[in-house]
């Protein structure tokens, strides 16, 4: 277990890395970028009707960076460690929203995007692009930390447990693999 903890420690920093690059230095998507959104206020009877898709204007007032974490790249999302992205912007006629979706282009961010919930059906608001980059640094201090939600979770879960799940928890994705793959 402990050697799990260490492997954490390092694919954390790999994946923190890659995620600063990809999407700060890479596409500018950081506090003070001007984004556009799509608005999506079609009901699902009318998800074939391009009617009710709007492009909204604004700029991103803050990120999570602090909860996220190699586990923000799961394929699969998992209640013991999820860490969802979510941004937070405001739009040119003064409305605040969160945006949850359109992260899936991402690589760093897995191929479902970092969803922030199993299901997500609910998301309005996705990211369409970024108008006007800001590349706010995250300084050295933010690549190398957030341990110690590594240390919580391996005091409350054996290394079967990472892998396989709580015998409660139906089709969970493999911790250890992931982390093996990010180390």
């Amino acid at each position: 277990m402990k050697q799990f903890v260490k492997d954490c420690y390092s694919a954390n920093i790999k994946w923190r890395t890659a995620a600063y690059k990809e999407l700060v230095q890479e596409h500018g998507i950081s506090v003070g970028a001007a984004v556009l959104l799509d608005f999506d206020n079609r009901s699902y009877w009318q998800q074939q009707d391009d009617e009710g898709v709007k492009t909204l204007s604004g700029i991103i007032t803050s990120i999570n960076w602090d909860t996220l974490t190699v586990f923000t790249a799961l394929e699969e999302r998992h209640d013991d460690v999820h860490s969802g992205l979510s941004i937070k912007v405001l739009l040119s006629n003064g409305d605040k929203v969160t945006i949850n979706s359109g992260f899936n282009k991402f690589k760093c961010l897995g191929a479902k995007g970092a969803k922030p919930t199993r299901y997500s059906y609910g998301d309005k608001y996705s990211l369409k692009s970024v108008i006007a980059s800001s590349k706010q640094p995250l300084g050295e201090e933010w690549i190398k930390g957030y341990k110690g939600a590594f240390d919580t979770l391996t005091k409350k879960r054996s290394l079967a447990q990472l892998k396989h799940g709580m015998d409660s928890q139906y089709n969970v994705p493999n911790l250890v693999k992931h982390i093996d793959d990010w180390k």
